[in-house]
């Protein structure tokens, strides 16, 4: 099956196909830090010529990158959502055997975020987050040996479920969209 057939065989089946795209971030400095080969403007394309096809769009993103702050990954989010995105699958920057970043996790040159900071932060963004938006995921996890940190990703679930116990006392998705005023 090629191109544009491949496209209509999935439509067929259910109205809703999806192009799931591995952006992670929209800070070029930080692409380039993490060697993705693509910046944010190849997102911005990708998602247009997407959408002039008729998928959706689901964008992932990795919260806790180096040098990148709770207002970086902020600002990404505001940025997929003014781009188009329909849906969203978040998970914490993990640390993997083999990987360069295993090597400077090794050597104190790399730091990952604490359990507590990523369910309050990605807490944070689905409360910033339009409800027509699915969240495909708000946690990930990968398995020993393979993780080498953080040791809390070994199980999604439960940090899915201390997210949600968030949301249902802060607010849920949507709640804390910023109003735009008409003055």
């Amino acid at each position: 099956m090629e191109g544009l057939s491949f496209y209509h065989f999935f439509k067929a089946i259910d109205d809703k196909v999806w192009l799931k795209l591995g952006l992670q971030t929209s800070h070029n400095h930080t692409l380039d830090l993490i060697n993705r080969s693509h910046h944010f403007d190849a997102y911005i394309d990708a998602v247009k010529r997407a959408k002039a096809l008729g998928f959706q769009v689901c964008a992932h993103l990795i919260l806790g990158l180096p040098g990148e702050t709770a207002a970086d990954c902020h600002t990404t989010l505001d940025r997929i959502i003014e781009v188009g995105v329909d849906g969203i699958k978040l998970h914490p920057l993990m640390v993997v055997r083999g990987s360069l970043m295993a090597k400077q996790y090794a050597a104190g040159e790399l730091e990952v975020m604490e359990e507590d900071d990523y369910i309050a932060l990605a807490a944070e963004m689905i409360q910033r987050t339009p409800t027509h938006v699915v969240y495909h995921r708000i946690a990930a996890q990968a398995r020993r040996p393979t993780l080498i940190a953080p040791e809390w990703c070994t199980t999604a679930r439960g940090v899915s479920s201390k997210i949600a116990k968030v949301l249902a006392v802060e607010g849920v998705q949507g709640s804390k969209l910023k109003i735009l005023s008409t003055n």
